[in-house]
This record gives structure tokens, C-alpha cells and sequence, in this order.
């Protein structure tokens, strides 16, 4: 494990420990770019507290930790973390699927975790908080906006076998049968994580089905590119053919990356943030003064995961006493600008905020106004 911040010398950091609260963050794959979205969140609230001068002089020292999205990892890595008694919690992992097999491990020493990107609702846990809405409240609000232009019948792609992808399909699918719409949406998804998925033959049964006229992608993080392609093909026999029937795209927010912007117009996504919401607004454009550039849901998402730790924190904090404030509650964090209201968890951990509908407009990214 490396002691750093972002992209400072270590040796700075290393001149603090003796008197600096630690934090472990977990990203995957770091050298990614949803990782350095991670990063860049944790780093913006770190450094504004250090800068601040802490907590009686006590600051956040933040150990980054590459799981390298990949579940034994994460278990060794958690493993590590718990044993380090001055690791009062952890941010992170990066995929609901590592979460889940990590989450054991900090539940059994009473370690905090707070996940600025995980939406599973199967990651359950008196030591679990989230910074962003679940897959049932992203779910319901995409599944709410397909009700609202009456598709006829909508293929979901999903990952059946991994806890994320399964989780929004399945909560995506619960809302139109409340709504006595099953119907819509067949029971089962087409499996992004089939080695022998011919996506070329799947696409043309979309376009020679009548009744289907809207596709679901809620792709996990190791199908994102599979998911894309499948939109990019519909897309290319859009452009090349005259005979090719409107098909709808919506999906996840594993989905809200630049380069899906620059290839899938018109595609329609529920996502935590969205750096163009006027209550979003201030810390985009604080973000964008730091970072050089806009930012994604990720970044804000965690550096909200990171202020709830600090606000959390006390001259004599140790894991107990942290865990007891997140679950308090009183506890709000009324010093974070994302959302423009104070950040609380409920009383399962739950942040309690709406998603917001996106879609790509000319290569970009636009709100979609919603009532």
C-alpha cells in the first residue's frame, strides 16, 4: 500500500503520520479512468480540510489501496486494512461485486466503509454506507421514464451472475410489474458476460422483433465495452439503412463515460450527479478549477464519502466511535456543495437523493427535465 495524496510527493504526507487521521481508499484498476475520478473527489476534500489545518491540527492522511477490481485481491487487501488498528475506515472498492466480497471482513472488526460508486442493494451491513442512490432508487427512476413512453417490449442486457448488474435489472423489472406492466420487460436478460454472444445476431433480432422498441444496458464494469458495442452496432445499421426501425438505448451509470458520449447519440442513462444540475453547479465549478477540467458523478460522489469521514472524525476518534456517528441520526454533513442538500444516511445507510436522467445530445451530455 502507498501513503499519498493523489498526486503529491509522498514524503509530505510522510512527515504527518504521527499526527494524522488515516483513511484507505480502494479504488479499482488505478490507472483507469472511473479510479482517477475516485481519486480526484477524495483528494479535492482532503486537501481542503489539510489546507484548513485539520482537526486541532490533526489531518487526513489517505492510503490508496488497487484492488485491481478483482475479488480475492480485495480480500487480501481488507485483510490488511483491518489489522491496522490506526484505519478508521474505508472508501471503496470500486464494483459492487468486490464490495461484496470485501464486506465480511470490515463487518467482522466493525471497520466503517462508505462507497462512493456501489449500488447493489444486496451489500447489507451495519458497517456499509453509501454516497449515492441504490440500484432500486436508479432503477425506478429509468424504469419510470420507459413507463412514460409506453414502450411495447424492452430487452435488458445485464451480467445475471454479478451482484450490481443483476440488482438494477432486477429492481428495473420490479417497477413495471408494480406498475401491472410485466409485460415489458421479459423475466430474463441477455447475458453480457456470454463468451459465445454473438453481438451481431442479438441486434438483429432486436431490429426483426415487432414489438421491441427500447433496449436496457446495465452492464457491470467488466462489460461496459461489450454493452457498447451492442449499442454502436444498432447505431451503425441506423446510419447505413433506411429499413432500420427507431430502437430507444437506455442504461446504467456504469455507462456515463467521454467515450460513450463521442459514440452513442441518444442514449438515455440514470446517474447519481451531474455536474450540469443547477444544484451541482458550485462544486463543478470548484472541481473544474482544481482539476483543469469537468468531472464525473464519480468524483463528486466520493468526495462526499470522504467529508462524511472527516465530519465523523473527533481529537480522540477510533473505529467505534466513527461508526457510531454515521449511524447517528443527527449526523449531517452540512459541508458538501454536490447536491446543494446536507448529506445523511438513513437508518440503513442509505443516502437519501434522486438520480438524475441524462442523454447524449451532438456528443454531450444533457439533463433531461423530468416532472
Amino acid at each position: 500500500m502507498t501513503v499519498a495524496y493523489c498526486l503529491l510527493p509522498i514524503a509530505c504526507l510522510r512527515k504527518l503520520v504521527q499526527k494524522s487521521k488515516r483513511i484507505p481508499i480502494v479504488p479499482a484498476k488505478i490507472g483507469t479512468n472511473s479510479a482517477q475520478e475516485i481519486l480526484r473527489g477524495v483528494a479535492q476534500a482532503q486537501n481542503q480540510f489539510n489546507q484548513q489545518n485539520g482537526l486541532q491540527g490533526r489531518l487526513v492522511e489517505i492510503v490508496i489501496a488497487d484492488d485491481d477490481n478483482n475479488r480475492n485481491i480485495a480480500k487480501q487487501i481488507a485483510q490488511q486494512l483491518v489489522q491496522d488498528t490506526s484505519i478508521l475506515g474505508v472508501i471503496g472498492h470500486s464494483s459492487s461485486a468486490v464490495t461484496y466480497t470485501a464486506l465480511p471482513i470490515y463487518t467482522r472488526v466493525k471497520l466503517a466503509i462508505i462507497s462512493p460508486t456501489n449500488t447493489s442493494i444486496a451489500l447489507e451491513s451495519a458497517v456499509f454506507f453509501r454516497a449515492l442512490p441504490s440500484d432500486k432508487a436508479t432503477a425506478e427512476k429509468l424504469a419510470k421514464y420507459a413507463l412514460k413512453n409506453s414502450f411495447k417490449k424492452i430487452v435488458i442486457f445485464c451480467n445475471p451472475d454479478e451482484s450490481y448488474s443483476r440488482s438494477i435489472k432486477e429492481e428495473f423489472r420490479l417497477t413495471f410489474v408494480k406498475n401491472q406492466r410485466e409485460g415489458v420487460v421479459p423475466y430474463s436478460c441477455i447475458n453480457l458476460d456470454d463468451p459465445n454472444l454473438d453481438v451481431e445476431q442479438e441486434v438483429r433480432k432486436l431490429m426483426d422483433d415487432p414489438l421491441v422498441e427500447a433496449i436496457a444496458l446495465f452492464p457491470d464494469t467488466e462489460n461496459i465495452e461489450v454493452a457498447m458495442k451492442i449499442a454502436k452496432t444498432y447505431n451503425d445499421n441506423l446510419r447505413t439503412s433506411n429499413n432500420v426501425k427507431q430502437i430507444k438505448v437506455l442504461g446504467s451509470d456504469t455507462l456515463y463515460k467521454s467515450e460513450v458520449a463521442n459514440t452513442l447519440e441518444g442514449l438515455v442513462l440514470a446517474i447519481p450527479w451531474f455536474r450540469e444540475a443547477p444544484q451541482a453547479k458550485i462544486f463543478g465549478q470548484k472541481a473544474i478549477e482544481q482539476w483543469g477540467g469537468a468531472v464525473s458523478w464519480r468524483t463528486a460522489t466520493s468526495y462526499d464519502a470522504t467529508q462524511a469521514f472527516i465530519q465523523a472524525l473527533s481529537p480522540n476518534s477510533d473505529r467505534t466511535t466513527v461508526i457510531d456517528k454515521l449511524r447517528n441520526p443527527g449526523f449531517v454533513v452540512n459541508n458538501t456543495s454536490t447536491y446543494g442538500d446536507p448529506l445523511q444516511f438513513s437508518p440503513e445507510g442509505e443516502r437519501q437523493t434522486e438520480p438524475i436522467l441524462v442523454q447524449i445530445q451532438g456528443g454531450k451530455w444533457v439533463m433531461l427535465q423530468t416532472k
